[in-house]
């Protein structure tokens, strides 16, 4: 459950991080999920020096994860727990398929940047 939060924080973190640097594509508050996904891509792409494949892929599955989670949040019928469930287990399936596109050196960045945020947000 921890992990899956950390890795939601990180992806966000990258997502922000794109945005304060004055992307030529700021989306709005009411931003469409591909516009989200792109700007998510785009940060992730940057840092982890995706090639053109690997950036179509992952932009496919965070245009998925995104909706997954926005469904997850628009849900109510569902309990807190059960949420956290879904959570984590939707955010699991994210990171294991992400890292199935990456080459080992961009894994390393990858939890390089993800041990980053753990830290930084222990403090």
């Amino acid at each position: 459950m921890k992990k899956a939060y950390l890795t939601a924080a990180l992806l966000l973190g990258l997502y922000s991080s794109s945005l304060a640097k004055g992307s030529h594509q700021e989306p709005d508050e009411k931003a469409t999920i591909q516009q989200r996904a792109v700007v998510l891509t785009r940060a992730m792409a940057t840092k982890m020096r995706l090639d053109e494949g690997q950036y179509l892929k992952l932009k496919q599955l965070n245009v998925r994860w995104l909706t997954e989670m926005e469904a997850l949040k628009q849900d109510g019928s569902t309990t807190i727990s059960a949420l956290d469930e879904n959570a984590s287990a939707m955010q699991a399936q994210y990171e294991s398929e992400m890292l199935a596109l990456l080459y080992p050196a961009q894994q390393q960045i990858y939890r390089h940047l993800e041990n980053t945020r753990m830290a930084f947000r222990a403090e």
